[in-house]
């Protein structure tokens, strides 16, 4: 019985489960049909599939002057890959400042800053389109967002449960040439919800995930489920034989990337079947990652059936894309799983990506390096490094490798590979915490942002405990010697907790090595006991003290040093906290720092970080309670 039990299991188990890894490369087939698309979908419904890198060795920072503002120098967002942008809900192109707020963008003239205010201000309020994230640049805004419409399905049939009026949900593009914001000179409509977008010069990559409920589309034989696309109002199918899949990647959606020309509306796009998670994208490819596991049952299934129990299997399946025609496209997959897109890398015409196999709670993890060719052949490897720990944060330079794995302390790993066949461990060295985001500050030093912590022992076992925010500067002149050269510690306190957006998303990084500035949101609280004489009676109180502030240090080779603690709002205020008016980002043109919340902008002088100017945005602090936390009044 036990044994059936564990042949029952097991059988399930295999239908989503793609053993080995580094599988040899292959390119997609067609789904050709309607019969055959379906037919895919119907085998793998149900599977469980879950569905800085500079170009050279330089520091890449997000300081770089554009040449249409002359000499003026503005910084840019953060971005991965150095010349291919990222978007962003704060932009600014040296002279005006553009800000995504309650479901609006406003556009403020920010420089010369005796002139700064609002110019502009466009709502989409009960339009349907939600705008989430912007581009701009000499010509162009761009705003993107998700667009929400509701399909009326016909009455029900008898016996039908699948015939409802349901949503269609698309990703939207809307295009302005600046300047001219009453009529959008371009629009895109496609299906699905935005995976990663990017822009190199004037062409807009969008990637997009549409989920495909299979079982309702059974039950409708006159459904259409091929991906929809609409240019300027003119509605475009793409068509079956245009729609790719690869055998045994347990299908849940179509993946679609659209390339966008924003002058033109001239477009190309190429359509999988499958999901992704990560985005990477060089000058030359896209690499879209996809993570395929099974779940954790076997030990169930070893201890009822008495019987041994196969490997966990936890893998990542990439697929890589031409930037210029998307249309060569090869796909491989690879052992463990990706921290995010920092994990994925191209250089010198080789993918590199690092992984992680297996959990930290059970012991199974340990630490992988691939580097593949263009042809994605395996060329090197390094496999098995740091067991029991994951990777937290990853960074290629060049023809080096900077890698954070973490389970009680923070090994900072140091790779060669500049010979990618072999590549080495050159330094390793261990600390208390860990980066969830490494960032070059020069060709032979390092930026960290994470976390600080401490091990403690509690009921008779060690335990690991985050104590606080923490910037790291590490010198790895030396590769086999990395050194802490400094750090800069943000404690929680006894009771209470800080929290950036930095730890997850290094758009929220401003850094300028020439400068000397890094700066970032932060939001600190803490829980405060207290007695309170309330008409002669004594109580005891718990409240929490806030402060929301955009951080700002001094860095140089000798470490960090405070430079500015900028707030929007009171912060002497026991339990006072003013929703949307937290420091979303910071950026500076020439010689002022400007810090945006979605209620003000205020601007102050890099030098001494006096204040200088403030402009007020209108912000509605009634219709961001409604929206986020309802009526005002059930909150007071």
């Amino acid at each position: 019985m036990r044994k059936t039990i564990y042949v029952l299991c097991l059988t399930f188990v295999t239908l989503f489960i793609l053993f080995g890894c580094g599988s040899k490369n292959e390119d997609l087939t067609t789904v050709n049909s309607k019969e055959n698309l379906l037919s895919i979908l119907k085998k793998y419904n149900g599977s469980g599939g879950y569905n800085a890198t500079a170009e050279s060795d330089k520091a890449v920072d997000n300081a770089a002057a554009d040449s249409s503002t002359s000499t003026r120098d503005y910084s840019k967002t953060n971005t991965q890959v150095n010349g291919v942008d990222e978007s962003d809900v704060v932009k600014t192109d040296g002279e005006n400042i553009y800000l995504i707020s309650q479901n609006q963008v406003s556009i403020t003239q920010a420089y010369p800053v005796s002139d700064m205010k609002v110019i502009a201000t466009l709502n989409y309020t009960d339009t349907g389109f939600y705008p989430s994230m912007l581009y701009v640049d000499e010509n162009h805004l761009v705003v993107i967002g998700y667009y929400y419409e509701i399909i009326n399905q016909p009455e029900p049939k008898a016996e039908s449960y699948y015939y409802y009026n349901y949503s269609r949900s698309m990703t939207k593009v809307i295009v302005y040439d600046k300047g001219n914001y009453n009529v959008p000179s371009n629009e895109l409509l496609l299906d699905g919800y935005v995976l990663s977008t990017r822009k190199i010069d004037n062409e807009l990559l969008l990637i997009t995930n549409q989920y495909i409920n299979y079982w309702s589309y059974e039950q409708d034989k006159d459904f259409d489920p091929r991906p929809k696309y609409e240019i300027n109002e003119t509605e475009n199918v793409i068509d079956y034989d245009e729609i790719h899949y690869k055998e045994g990647t347990n299908p849940q959606g179509f993946v679609t990337i659209m390339k966008f020309n924003l002058d033109s509306a001239a477009e190309i796009h190429y359509t999988y079947m499958g999901s992704g998670d990560n985005v990477y994208i060089s000058f030359d490819n896209i690499y879209i990652t996809q993570r395929e596991y099974n779940f954790r049952i076997f030990n169930f299934i070893e201890k009822v059936s008495g019987t041994d129990a196969p490997e966990i299997q936890d893998k990542t399946l990439v697929t890589k894309i031409d930037v210029d025609t998307l249309s060569k496209t090869q796909t491989i997959d690879v052992r463990g799983h990706i921290n995010n897109q920092f994990s994925l890398d191209e250089y010198d015409g080789n993918f590199r990506i690092v992984t992680t196999y297996g959990n930290t709670w059970d012991n199974t993890a340990e630490n992988n390096l691939y580097i593949f060719d263009n042809d994605l052949n395996l060329e090197g490897k390094i496999e098995g490094f740091a067991k029991g720990e994951q990777i937290q944060s990853a960074r290629f330079v060049g023809d080096r490798i900077y890698l954070v794995t973490f389970k009680t302390i923070d090994p900072f790993f140091v790779i060669d590979a500049k010979d990618p066949k072999n590549p080495k461990i050159l330094g390793e060295l261990k600390i208390p915490g860990y980066s969830t985001y490494l960032h070059p500050y020069d060709e032979f030093n390092m930026i960290g942002f994470g976390f600080d912590t401490t091990t403690v022992n509690q009921n008779g076992g060690e335990f690991t405990r985050i104590t606080g925010l923490k910037l790291s500067l590490f010198d790895v002149t030396d590769a086999t010697n990395p050194v802490n050269k400094a750090n800069e510690l943000i404690p929680f306190g006894d009771s209470g907790y800080s929290y950036s957006e930095l730890s997850y998303n290094h758009k929220a990084l401003l850094f300028n090595k020439a400068k000397n500035i890094i700066a970032f949101p932060l939001t600190t609280s803490i829980y405060k006991r207290q007695i309170v004489n309330e008409n002669g009676q004594l109580y005891e109180s718990y409240q929490y003290l806030y402060r929301q502030s955009y951080k700002v240090f001094n860095i140089t080779l000798d470490g960090f040093t405070y430079g500015a603690d900028i707030s929007h709002f009171e912060t002497d205020k026991a339990d006072y906290y003013r929703y949307g008016y937290e420091i979303i980002r910071g950026l500076y043109i020439d010689d002022y720092l400007y810090t945006v919340s979605l209620a003000k902008i205020q601007v102050h002088d890099l030098n001494d970080f006096d204040l200088v100017k403030e402009v007020d945005l209108n912000f509605n602090e009634q219709n961001y309670y409604n929206y986020w936390y309802g009526s005002k009044d059930m909150i007071d």
